[in-house]
């Protein structure tokens, strides 16, 4: 099971999961554009780590979209 992070940045609410496998960032960016899902990614340098944004109403999907990618890399 992942871990699915919320913060606020400039007054609006975001849901994201990062992942350091640029080809789960992909698959899960395909399947988000898929489902017309808004969403930005982003690479933190320090950590070595894609991080994927979304909507606060979109957190489940991408929860949902993430764990269905891990369980086809298992």
């Amino acid at each position: 099971m992942s871990q699915l992070f919320t913060s606020q940045v400039r007054g609006k609410n975001w849901a994201y999961v990062s992942t350091n496998d640029s080809a789960k960032m992909q698959q899960i960016a395909t399947q988000l554009d898929k489902y017309n899902i808004s969403y930005d990614v982003k690479f933190e340098v320090c950590t070595n780590h894609f991080i994927i944004f979304v909507p606060q109403r979109s957190k489940y999907d991408l929860l949902y979209l993430f764990n269905q990618v891990n369980k086809k890399a298992s």
